[in-house]
């Protein structure tokens, strides 16, 4: 989830797909996929059926702890202060405490 909505150096979203990275590497399912929209290159050949809230991709603080538990982990970028406020949440355990983006395993 990218709270960092706006670059100094990019104009617009460029954050926005950069969580896609960590499927390329390590595989598993995002919350988005460009495959859920009929003019892309590939589409699923069943539709899915998101049980999370969907446009976590633009809208992040939208995210509610029952959309968390669909996932193992979560990937965030954001100030110190907002990875402050994540780790206090007792089922996200920080993987890595530097930077913008961390990641955070989610505990069921």
């Amino acid at each position: 989830m990218s709270y960092l909505k706006e670059s100094a150096i990019v104009r617009g979203r460029p954050f926005i797909q950069v969580f896609s990275y960590a499927q390329v590497y390590r595989g598993g399912e995002l919350n988005f996929s460009f495959a859920d929209f009929g003019p892309s290159l590939v589409i699923y050949r069943t539709p899915r059926q998101l049980a999370w809230t969907s446009g976590l991709e633009w809208f992040p603080e939208r995210a509610k702890k029952s959309d968390l538990m669909f996932f193992d982990y979560a990937i965030v970028s954001g100030n110190d202060r907002l990875h402050e406020t994540v780790r206090q949440d007792p089922v996200l355990i920080p993987l890595t405490t530097e930077g913008h983006w961390r990641c955070y395993r989610i505990i069921r």
